[in-house]
């Protein structure tokens, strides 16, 4: 694997059959045979398996909070924000996905949208309804279903559409354990570096702690 630096603060590591596309406001990538990882200001990771196809939308440096959005074309994401303050969104042609800071497994495959919310809710909308997914548990939502039958599910109340689209337990796999390992070496780094800034700021309030962990990443610590 090789790792790149693109914008400021952007960095991806991915295999050497892999693509990526740098465009006015992200990137176009194609993850090929190997994991790519995107590390966004330090404080989001962002996994995409192999054989992933995605468009990803960075938001302005500057501005505070941020929302990072992915066009999850195929494959599957595995979302870690939670040393973060930005939302990501996740989007396929008839779905939106809301993650708040949190850790999110996102897959979409033969017209599929899985979404498992591993540590905080998200919030999926497609045809003008929105369903808060609680932590620990999964929902699938299949979009040739929602082009087939899109004018009764759009008419759907909450407890009708729960029976539709039910949320069951979020189930481990080789994926999500690599990546709770993997995020478990993210989250180590994260400390390292907090212990750094405590050392610069040690009346820091920790409302304000991923504010200046960012702050102090721009300007220190990302080579």
């Amino acid at each position: 694997a090789c790792k790149e630096s693109f914008r400021p603060y952007e960095k991806i590591t991915r295999g050497k059959d892999s693509t990526v596309k740098q465009t006015d406001s992200g990137y176009v990538i194609s993850s090929g045979k190997a994991e790519m990882v995107v590390t966004l200001f330090g404080a989001t990771v962002l996994r995409v398996s192999p054989g992933s196809q995605a468009e990803l939308t960075i938001p302005a440096a500057e501005s505070f909070p941020r929302t990072f959005a992915v066009l999850l074309k195929e494959g599957r994401v595995w979302v870690n924000s939670l040393a973060s303050i930005d939302a990501i969104n996740v989007k396929t042609p008839q779905i939106e996905v809301e993650l708040p800071p949190g850790i999110f497994d996102v897959r979409f495959s033969s017209e599929t949208l899985t979404v498992a919310a591993v540590r905080r809710n998200a919030e999926i909308s497609f045809l003008g309804n929105r369903l808060v997914v609680p932590e620990t548990r999964a929902i699938s939502v299949s979009e040739k279903k929602l082009r087939e039958q899109s004018a009764a599910i759009a008419k759907l109340r909450y407890s009708k559409l729960l029976k539709e689209f039910p949320f069951v337990k979020a189930e481990a796999d080789a994926w999500t354990e690599k990546n709770a390992q993997d995020d478990r070496a993210f989250e180590e780094k994260n400390k390292a570096d907090d212990e750094f800034i405590w050392l610069l700021m040690p009346y820091e309030i920790e409302a304000q702690k991923n504010e200046v962990r960012e702050y102090v990443y721009q300007i220190l610590i990302c080579p």
